[in-house]
């Protein structure tokens, strides 16, 4: 299968095009705001000729239409049956990349979305944790790392708030968490003003709304990166990011 490679404009005509209408006003109300009527005409006009010219659509009945070859990557968007998401922090923490992976039935395709949301990269997967690895930059991972320390999910909130907020100096925020967590972790997350990198996993009701099934949060720390994660009771784990704990996330979705 061809990849595709589509910009925000051209993506938003193939999803009305294809008659997925709801998630093309859903993406003209995210990216595109305050455009009127006759500017969205024109936009659409200007981006089915730029597909045109990457012969990714042709003329049905004096309409332009994706495709066949590439009609199944865009029903992915709009119709899988789970999806993981991974996403990033830039060096500086201001911008914010992401990966998704969406599943239907036994094919998996990667959703790659570049230069700050204007381009768009979808494309049959075939290796998902190599992709993840890739992504995040991990090297060297540990097939399984001990759990360092667990915090309950009302504790986790409020060390991540003093720590975004940096409102009392980094010794006192780890006097506060003596004995309850590791100083490297707290030193990374202060460094980080509490921002973490994820790893989404998302199921969808019967009217394609996203629910959340489960996430791993990602700290790249100093010395070495953590993955959190929660356990039967809820609470999170802490671990030095490796295999095992990855691929229980990704797991469920190869048996999907």
């Amino acid at each position: 299968m061809d990849k595709i490679q589509v910009s925000i404009e051209e993506l938003l005509f193939l999803f009305y095009s294809e008659g997925h209408f709801e998630q093309g006003i859903a993406i003209k109300d995210l990216y595109f705001p305050d455009i009127k009527d006759d500017q969205l005409v024109m936009m659409l006009e200007c981006a089915s000729r730029s597909l045109l010219a990457k012969e990714m659509v042709e003329e049905v009945k004096g309409q332009y239409k994706l495709k066949e070859k590439y009609k199944f990557s865009i029903q992915m968007l709009h119709d899988a049956d789970r999806t993981i998401k991974a996403s990033k922090f830039h060096s500086d923490l201001n911008g914010e990349e992401s990966l998704s992976f969406h599943y239907k039935n036994q094919s998996i395709y990667l959703h790659n979305i570049k230069y700050n949301h204007q381009v768009h990269v979808i494309q049959e997967e075939m290796d998902v944790f190599t992709t993840i690895q890739q992504f995040f930059g991990f090297k060297h991972l540990k097939d399984d790392s001990e759990v360092i320390c667990t915090l309950m999910n009302e504790e986790f909130d409020s060390l991540l708030k003093e720590v975004s907020e940096q409102s009392m100096p980094i010794d006192s925020i780890k006097n506060r968490w003596l004995y309850k967590i590791n100083d490297e972790i707290i030193e990374d997350l202060y460094k980080r003003k509490g921002k973490m990198d994820s790893v989404l996993d998302l199921s969808y009701d019967q009217n394609k709304k996203p629910e959340l099934i489960d996430i791993q949060y990602i700290i790249p720390g100093k010395n070495r990166v953590w993955i959190v994660s929660r356990n039967q009771s809820l609470d999170l784990e802490f671990q030095e990011v490796n295999q095992f704990t990855i691929n229980k996330i990704l797991k469920q979705r190869c048996e999907v």
